[in-house]
Parts: C-alpha cells; structure tokens; sequence
C-alpha cells in the first residue's frame, strides 16, 4: 500500500485542458507515467474518500475505523508494537527533506530504524531514502511468505516552515518551462514520488512478486494550497482542500492495480471509504470478514473493485468536529456540509497558469471518465451556500464540484442526513488534550522526537486488542473499553471540557433540526392574498 501525503484531488473539469497534480485523470502540468500505467491497468477510484487532514485517514486505514471512535497514547502505539516487523521512518506530521529535522515548537529530528534513532542520512532526499528501503525490503524478502507492505510517503507534504518546498535539482531541471518557483518545486516533488512508485513496481517485477501482488495508492487528504501545511497544490476545479470538508478535501485519489482484478482498466465511481481498506486486506489474506464487521466502521469492498459489483457502502461519515463546530456527512449521492464557513470561508482557487504546457508535455493517456465534468454554477442568492447559516445539500453525483447548495429544495433529506450526524455523534470517542509535556523536548532525548513516557494502562490495552482478533468475547471486550474510559478519566479537565462543547455541537444540530421544521412549515402553510375582511 502506497500513501502520498497531501496529493491534490485530480478531477478535471475539461477534457481538453487537462489541470492538476497527476496526469492518469488528464493533467498535462505534471506527468506521471507510473502512476498512469498502474491506474490505467487496474481501477481508478473517482467516489473515494478520505479524511481532510493526514493522522486521521492514516488512523483509519489501520483500524478500519473512523477517527471520531479512535484515540492514542504513547509507544505501544507505535508500528512495531502493533504487529510490524520492522519501521523505517519519522512519526511526526512532516519534517525537512534533507536532514530529517522536525519543528514542533521546538527542533529535533525525526527519523528511525524500528525504534532506533537514525543519525547517518542527513543529505539523503526523503522521498529516495524511503524507496530504497522499500526496495530492500522487497529484495530481501522470503518469496515463500506473504507480505504487507505499508509506505507512507513524505511526499509531497510540506517540510518545515523556512524551506517548506524541497526537491532534487535533477528532477527540477525537468520543470524550466513552471513560471512560479514554488510550483515548479512541488512539480518536482511530484514527479520524484511518481519515480518512486516505479521503483517499487520494478523491484516486485524483479523478485517475480509483481503479478501476485495488490497495489494500492492513495492520499490521505486534499492539497494545501493555502494556509495549513501550504504546499502549491492544485484542488482545481474542485471547492476547499486540506483541513476543510469540501470535495477539495476529502475526495482522495485514489486507484488498485492487480492481475487479481478481473474486470480492470476501468472507473469506478461506486462510494468507497478509506475505512474500508483493513477488511479489504483482511479478506485478501484469508479472514473472515464477519468476524470484525461489529468492531470496525469499514466494509470488505474487494468485489467492487475486482469485479465492478455495486459498492455496500451507501454512507460516508466526513468529520464531526464537537470544538471547531464543523461536520459533513454523505449518503449515497448527497453530502451535507454543517458550518464549515465558521472555519474556514474558502470557496474556489483558480487553476496554475503554465505558459507553454499544452506544447511542451504529451496529451496523457486517460480512462474514460477519470476526467469529471462539474456542470454549470447557478449564481443565484438562493443557490448559495453559507453553512455557518444553515447546513448546505449537494447531489455531489452531478455537483462534484459544490457549486449549487439544494438544501432549501430538498429539507427532508436535509433532516435526515443531520440525524445521522447526530447518531455518529453520540458514539464518538472522547477528544482527550492533554497539557504540554516539557519532557518531551528532544533535547532530552539525544536530539530525537519519540516516545517519552510509558503507561501500563496501554500496555493492557494492547494485550486486550492482540488477544481479542479476530473473535472477541463479551468479557474481553467490556474489561477493554473499561480501561480506556479509566485512561480517559485521568485527565477530568479534558474530559470535562470535551462534554461541554459536545453538548454545544449537539444542541447546534437541534437547532438546525428545528430549522427544518420550521423552514417546511413556512412551505405549507397558505398564503394570504386579496383584500382582508
């Protein structure tokens, strides 16, 4: 499994000018001919999604859970603890390409081998250091015995903030005819995970593992064009990107390629979550589904993808937000947006301008339909959107793009959906915010971010969740969610304040419910007219 961190959503609104990040959707800026040839033999995922922000969908395809029912704590959390054999990489949200260093308030750096700090690779570009240890793995690895493994790109997320764009000069020599610098530089970045994704391709055609393997590529959130973790990524024509619960987003890129899939070299457009991927690996392994369907919020999609059957999924649960006050949900062709435009009041970026690309790059090779069409914008007052206002309904099947808001047309569905926001509500898990931990600066710690405190309330945790897969007795499973609820009530502050914002976020999506009510009311009711007697 191959996950790019903060790729743009591809979905091009024109099949003639093919903008965006990746040409296997009709980009003409950035080649990427690996990636092309993969999706284009095997399934290009257009009704994918994954959370806005990078922890959260990486949280998900773990666990097959969505975020709202997650939580974590210190290093038995960590890949090896949890059943990997073996880590090479940095845990926190992003770090610098070249030396490794991480800014978190405070510098350390940030790179590992399992749990042993890595001190000899500063000048080693990240997204090449990675492949080859990929490659190796893949080289070195008994053919006889199965394997999973998981590659967690760097790229092409930001670095830290003074140099956040960073990429070999060989591959930036490729992208003279950019204009804008910092483009050109992401251009470069991209194109050097493309490279990547090629070298991984030949290492498992070299070891004869390629024709018994099931690759899958995705990003774990919409590009940072502004703001959070800006990268010079292009969500065009879609609305929002990272950190917000537009299309922008949480539409993720996303394709599987296998000599396993039967009906390939297509899309699909059936609904597909990145929950969805453990209990997809799982039945590809040989487990039995039905034996952690109660546990987790995914679903086994594996007959969709191989065989082009229709999705089980009917639902997608984007985000609830209880502090920022923010939520979106879809069900099967209609999302529902709650009160984003509090956070963020971000509608439309305008697409990169790049003076010669039509000429200078060749018309990629596309699968008909990986190109989308957005339709026509209805600018009127009522079409408009403000979700800070009323919650906004969109047919994102015929809108992808968000452009015209039908909530007032449509108050019944309207209703439903904030229902269904209330019922995913009611069972998330706590937010727990703990105070900052002056203990964890890397100065004390060699000048290495990790691990700094152990906790035997996780190491129980840990030992219920490895003894209780795949079959999970009554018993087992109480005592477990007893410790976590211990573990929460540690901190009373956090959890005090986590109640109260709850009952706020839920008392606003009541309110919204009485406004559906009254809004069909006002519908109903007659109007006067005439001279009054």
């Amino acid at each position: 499994m191959i996950v790019a961190d903060d790729l743009i959503t591809p979905v091009v609104a024109n099949l003639k000018k093919g903008w965006d990040d990746v040409s296997f959707h009709g980009s003409r800026q950035i080649p990427t001919p690996h990636m092309d040839k993969l999706a284009n033999d095997g399934v290009i995922l257009n009704s994918y999604y994954v959370s806005p922000i990078c922890t959260p969908t990486r949280s998900s395809i773990m666990t097959g859970k969505h975020p709202v029912n997650l939580g974590f704590f210190e290093k038995e959390y960590t890949p090896t603890y949890r059943g990997f054999e073996s880590f090479y990489g940095f845990w926190n949200g992003k770090e610098d390409f070249w030396d490794h260093t991480s800014l978190e308030d405070v510098w350390g750096t940030d790179l590992r081998n399992n749990m042993k700090p890595v001190k000899n690779e500063s000048g080693h570009y990240g997204t090449e250091l990675f492949t080859e240890v990929a490659e190796r793995i893949i080289d070195t690895h008994n053919k006889s015995e199965p394997l999973y493994l998981y590659f967690a790109h760097q790229a092409v997320h930001s670095g830290n903030p003074k140099d956040p764009l960073q990429a070999p000069k060989r591959v930036l020599d490729k992208f003279q005819h950019f204009s804008k610098e910092d483009r050109r530089i992401y251009a470069a970045m991209v194109a050097s995970l493309d490279e990547s994704i090629g070298n991984v391709t030949k290492a498992l055609k070299r070891n004869a593992m390629f024709d018994n393997s099931v690759i899958v590529f995705t990003t774990d959130n919409g590009g940072a064009p502004w703001g959070f973790n800006w990268n010079a990524g292009c969500n065009y024509p879609l609305r929002g990107g990272k950190d917000t619960l537009w299309e922008g987003g949480v539409r993720g890129v996303g394709f599987v390629h296998s000599k396993l899939i039967e009906n390939k070299g297509r899309v699909s457009y059936d609904l597909i979550d990145v929950t969805d991927w453990l209990p997809t690996f799982y039945h590809l392994a040989g487990g039995d589904v039905t034996k952690i369907q109660d546990k987790i919020d995914g679903m086994n999609v594996w007959d969709t993808i191989a065989n082009g059957k229709k999705s089980p999924r009917t639902e997608v649960l984007h985000n609830i937000d209880p502090f920022r006050r923010f939520a979106a949900i879809r069900v099967k062709e209609y999302k529902l947006v709650v009160n984003q435009d509090a956070d963020y009041k971000i509608t439309w970026l305008p697409r990169y301008n790049v003076p010669g690309e039509l000429d200078s790059l060749p018309q990629p090779s596309t699968l008909p339909g990986a190109v989308i069409e957005c339709g026509k914008w209805d600018s009127e007052e009522e079409a408009a959107c403000k979700s800070d206002v009323f919650p906004c309904l969109f047919n994102v099947k015929e809108d992808p793009c968000e452009y015209n808001n039908i909530a007032q047309s449509n108050l019944d569905t309207v209703k439903r959906l904030i229902l269904r926001l209330l019922h995913y509500h009611k069972k998330a898990v706590p937010i727990w915010f703990p105070e900052r931990d002056c203990d964890a600066d890397p100065e004390n710690h060699d000048g290495f971010w990790g691990p700094w405190r152990s906790s035997e309330a996780n190491k129980a945790i840990l030992k219920e969740v490895i003894e209780s897969i795949p079959s999970v007795n009554e018993e087992k499973h109480s005592k477990r969610k007893k410790i976590a609820i211990d573990k929460t009530e540690l901190d009373e502050e956090s959890l005090s304040l986590y109640n109260e914002q709850s009952k706020e976020f839920e008392s606003m999506l009541k309110n919204y419910l009485n406004e559906v009510d009254k809004r069909k009311r006002s519908e109903t009711s007659p109007q006067r007219s005439g001279k009054m007697n």
